[in-house]
């Protein structure tokens, strides 16, 4: 099975990462990348039953086959203030500029993926995870049992999430990226959640930070409807 994780940054697409890995990995042997080149992760997989691939922009042969339906596409969305207020929060040592020209890459692989993916809201992974497990381990794996989706839910519910996100250091298995270490097996950041409650990007973020990134994205976002 191959499947796409093409959430917007920010919006708990590392949550469907790691909800749909551990619905694979138990099922045959996994090979996971973050690529935008999903025949490439393909070919890269060797003898892997699965693949799975996490991407925030495709090159267009992978967006042709997704659209055509040739993999599982999950994707994850938010409100865009409070993406962008998280991305300033998280990786507040990056350009502002890059946030802007990632979430304008993402936007047009939505605009071109959302009626053939399986689309969750953020506030559901925030306020429900176990039905947003569900939905997402249902979308990939219909035969997931219960005990299996309480075991997920429980692994990843925010507050371990965050304890283990604040103690990724150097070491086996770990990325220095140069502005945050990185896991390379659950794609968490060192300073993946920054807050145990969500709070809304007027309280996290000064106005006039926001302002020109909303700006720059206020076209491309309205006309997929995330306004």
């Amino acid at each position: 099975m191959i499947v796409l994780i093409a959430g917007m940054p920010r919006s708990g697409s590392t949550f469907s990462f790691n909800v749909v890995r551990e619905v694979l990995q138990v099922r045959g042997t996994l090979h996971q990348e973050t690529c935008e080149d999903v025949l490439g992760a393909v070919n890269r997989a060797g003898k892997a039953r699965h693949v799975l691939v996490k991407a925030h922009s495709l090159d267009r042969a992978s967006m042709d086959l997704a659209k055509a339906g040739a993999f599982r596409t999950v994707i994850t969305v938010r409100r865009l203030e409070d993406a962008i207020a998280s991305w300033l929060n998280a990786f507040d040592t990056l350009p502002e500029e890059t946030a802007t020209v990632v979430l304008q890459r993402w936007l047009q692989m939505y605009r071109e993926l959302r009626d053939r993916a399986l689309v969750v809201p953020y506030d559901e992974i925030d306020k429900s995870p176990r039905l947003a497990v569900r939905r997402i381990a249902h979308g990939i794996c219909a035969g997931v049992g219960a005990m299996e989706l309480f075991r997920i839910a429980h692994r990843w519910e925010k507050a371990r999430v965050k304890r283990r996100a604040d103690q990724i250091m150097r070491g086996s298995g770990v990325q220095d990226l140069g502005w945050s270490y990185y896991d390379t097996e659950t794609f968490l950041h060192r300073r993946h959640i920054s807050e145990h409650s969500s709070r809304a990007a007027e309280e996290r973020v000064a106005p006039e930070r926001l302002a020109p990134i909303r700006a720059a994205l206020m076209e491309a976002s309205a006309a997929v409807g995330l306004t």
